[in-house]
């Protein structure tokens, strides 16, 4: 943590660094300041139960319903979700992270098959050719986790998947 004074006026600067890689830096006058930080230590108290959503200058805390958000953009046939509307904002990359995070939510399942993830994401209408190989640069970045060989194959999406999702389907404009 580490707070700047600007020589020449009375803004501050608050600057937090999460070993994970997150930070936030909030800039303003000392009271503003002083003020956000109390929120943000409210925030973290309450083992991170609410989302930080900006609005003007201030955060504001507040609460996102991760199943209705899913259920807006995700169907299912035959009991596999799927994409409902192909968007071009979402690469194969983020759709893959997206359907196996409504695997996670909607159906309670960690591990997903990359049989049934290929048929999540024909269903979408992407079509990549080698699953593997598109998954590969996310489980280096280790926003998936891989399990089992060849047919056995299965993914797991991590906290940094989650995170990755989560910020781009509270962004998605249907």
């Amino acid at each position: 943590m580490s707070v700047d004074k600007n020589v020449n006026s009375d803004m501050f600067k608050l600057r937090l660094k999460h070993p994970n890689g997150g930070e936030i830096e909030i800039e303003g006058s000392k009271e503003f300041i002083a003020e956000q930080k109390e929120d943000l230590i409210h925030i973290i108290l309450n083992n991170g139960n609410t989302n930080l959503r900006s609005d003007g200058n201030s955060l504001i805390p507040m609460e996102r319903n991760m199943k209705e958000t899913i259920t807006g953009l995700i169907d299912f046939t035959k009991n596999i979700p799927y994409i409902k509307i192909k968007l071009p904002e979402l690469d194969t990359e983020m759709v893959i992270m997206i359907i196996l995070l409504a695997y996670k939510i909607l159906q309670n399942t960690d591990n997903t098959k990359a049989m049934f993830l290929s048929k999540s994401l024909k269903f979408s209408g992407y079509n990549p050719k080698r699953i593997d190989r598109t998954i590969a640069p996310m489980i280096k970045d280790g926003s998936i986790k891989a399990f089992g060989t060849k047919r056995n194959r299965s993914y797991m999406i991590t906290e940094k998947g989650t995170a990755k999702a989560t910020v781009k389907l509270f962004n998605i404009k249907i």
